[in-house]
């Protein structure tokens, strides 16, 4: 009864289409049920395991300082990291990236808001919003670095989530009827400073966006008083942002870094660093792509085309730049460490960036096609879950190997870790570890590996530390992979991780 009554007040009081909204809602539920798996089978892994025992043994200002002089000057991935180890210990690794997501939908519902997704009903923007980050997310090289991986997430999904939170401030002040104070130059220089904090790699795409969007305020803006104080307003963005960043920059553990990496820049590692990077447009072009489609056609459904010329050619210069600015700033980035292409953490900056560009091309072609024929719109709402359906199942069926390597890894640091604390209680000198590296292909998180010289010397005192083993015990690192740690097809051969095919074989 209570369902029926509900049902019918929806349908009558709500022109939020009815397909549209439980069809997106569906997508979004299927979706977010992978994000949660990722996040809940999640374990510590490659500086995770330094991190943890440092922060929880640390105080707050011992760790800011260390972490501050030797380590990075990201100062507010460094805030990020000690705020959620000391509230939820070991289980910050699962529940920072959820917390996360839960935060990126309500911005991004504040922006779809305020971009008048909200036209047709009260429940389009969350709908808008909520499928958006989907398509950010789908978009990403590597899930696992994305939202398994605790310093990462720590990093890049904080970064994004912060950058969202800017690109929605900056979306209200321009949507609302008054022309904002001066209290709002105090605000977005900080949100500014916040979101470049988390990475300079943002950093570097927020000052660019900020400036972007004062030169769209000065031209389409009629108010001379609004027109000045927007402009100050995002210009306080920019000079934030631009803060962060050299603060990050010439701070002492980014010089000792940049001083270990011989990071320089020349015109030819630059050019070679973008063009290694446009990989990514490359591989991001498939399936990966269509729930950015989906929302830019779910968003015409809503909202409508734009009525004006105007807006149509700035939402072009806009969808450039969500396409190619981020990722050369990646590039940029990039060449200047040294490397020749982005980790996949990195490059998530850019292919969340090119989800946007997509969807808002998707909008304007979509609504140019309404206003020719406007007996296409009805074919929006289908095509929109259509494509949805289609990115959402495949975003589910490429997560699938990875939730299971994360179940198995847990299995083993589980038996690893009772293995440990049982050798300590025998009071054993030599304690054995078996390696836990992540079974899964597109990722570059690591934990030990199977080979005779561990290439990564460092993470054995930050493995010692987490499992409390005392520094007079000598340990051994274990050479073979163990007979049940394997998944059907899956070897990951600079893990020295082989398949369960392969290790039989070898046996």
């Amino acid at each position: 009864m209570v369902t029926a009554a509900w049902w019918r007040r929806v349908s009558h009081t709500e022109s939020t289409p009815i397909l549209l909204l439980f069809g997106g809602a569906l997508c979004v539920m299927v979706a977010a049920a992978v994000a949660v798996l990722v996040a809940i089978n999640s374990r510590p892994i490659a500086d995770d395991f330094g991190l943890m025992p440092w922060i929880g043994n640390s105080s707050p200002l011992s760790f800011l300082h260390s972490y501050w002089i030797g380590l990075t000057d990201r100062y507010a991935n460094a805030v990020l990291l000690l705020l959620s180890v000391k509230a939820f210990g070991v289980h910050a690794v699962q529940l920072t990236p959820l917390l996360l997501l839960a935060l990126l939908c309500a911005f991004a519902t504040i922006a779809a808001r305020n971009a008048g997704a909200g036209r047709r009903g009260r429940l389009g923007a969350p709908l808008i919003g909520c499928l958006a980050v989907i398509a950010m997310i789908v978009s990403a090289p590597s899930l696992f670095d994305t939202i398994g991986w605790f310093n990462a997430v720590a990093i890049y999904l904080a970064g994004m989530t912060a950058t969202v939170a800017v690109g929605a401030w900056m979306a209200h002040l321009t949507a609302r009827a008054s022309t904002p104070g001066r209290g709002h130059l105090l605000l977005s220089f900080a949100l500014g400073g916040v979101a470049a904090g988390f990475t300079e790699v943002l950093g570097a795409v927020l000052v660019l966006a900020a400036l972007l969007a004062a030169v769209n305020v000065a031209v389409v803006e009629n108010s001379a008083e609004r027109r000045r104080r927007l402009i100050a307003s995002f210009g306080a963005i920019a000079t934030g942002a631009a803060v962060g960043v050299a603060i990050i920059f010439v701070g002492p553990g980014t010089r000792l870094r940049a001083h270990a990496q011989q990071a320089s820049m020349s015109l030819v590692r630059l050019g070679t660093a973008i063009a290694n990077n446009a990989w990514f447009l490359h591989s991001f072009l498939d399936w990966r792509a269509l729930p950015a489609v989906a929302v830019g056609l779910a968003f015409c459904a809503l909202r409508g085309p734009l009525s004006t010329g105007n807006g149509v050619r700035w939402l072009i210069a806009w969808a450039a730049f969500l396409l190619f600015a981020p990722l050369v700033v990646v590039g940029v980035m990039t060449g200047y460490a040294g490397s020749t292409i982005a980790p996949y953490r990195t490059a998530f900056i850019a292919t969340a960036s090119i989800a946007a560009g997509v969807g808002v091309l998707t909008y304007l072609a979509a609504g140019v096609a309404v206003a020719a024929r406007p007996s296409l719109r009805g074919l929006l709402v289908p095509v929109a879950l259509l494509t949805m359906a289609i990115g959402v199942g495949g975003f589910a069926n490429s997560a699938s190997p990875l939730i299971r390597a994360e179940r198995l890894r847990a299995t083993l640091m589980a038996s690893r870790a009772a293995s440990i604390h049982r050798q300590l209680h025998l009071h054993r000198t030599v304690i054995s570890i078996v390696p836990a590296p992540l079974i899964d292909p597109t990722t570059q998180a690591y934990d030990l590996f199977y080979a005779r010289k561990p290439p990564y010397p460092f993470l054995v005192p930050a493995i010692r530390e987490y499992y409390l083993i005392p520094a007079r015990d000598a340990v051994d690192i274990v050479k073979l992979q163990p007979r049940d740690y394997c998944l059907a097809n899956v070897s990951v051969s600079w893990f020295g991780v082989r398949s369960c095919e392969l290790l039989e074989r070898s046996r």
